[in-house]
């Protein structure tokens, strides 16, 4: 996955643990993006099965995309966490590089971490 995918999972994913439900507008303001491109990028996610878009116009993961999101948000929290923990890094900028690093691994080694 690109390292925008990744983002806008994780983004997902943080939302749904903390609300009944999820709109495009709660995206596009927890990332700060346009709606326009979160709309982008949850056509590309139903194309891919990772998310359902519902009458109510909320936004929901497919089996696949819980899945998938999960385990992308555990393997980003390790990832994030020795960033801070283990160099002192500022958190924001962790965030930002650990999203990186997970697009840039090997399937075999974001196994390892998840």
């Amino acid at each position: 996955m690109s390292a925008s995918e990744i983002k806008y999972l994780i983004a997902i994913f943080n939302l749904t643990l903390s609300r009944q439900s999820v709109k495009p507008v709660d995206i596009a303001a927890a990332l700060e993006y346009s709606r326009a491109s979160v709309s982008r990028m949850l056509d590309q996610f139903e194309i891919k099965g990772i998310v359902l878009r519902n009458k109510d116009k909320t936004i929901s993961f497919t089996g696949k995309g819980e899945e998938t999101a999960s385990r992308y948000y555990r393997a980003y929290l390790k990832v994030k966490d020795f960033l801070t923990g283990r160099f002192c890094c500022n958190e924001n900028i962790a965030s930002k590089d650990a999203v990186r690093i997970l697009s840039d691994l090997s399937p075999a080694n974001f196994d390892k971490l998840v």
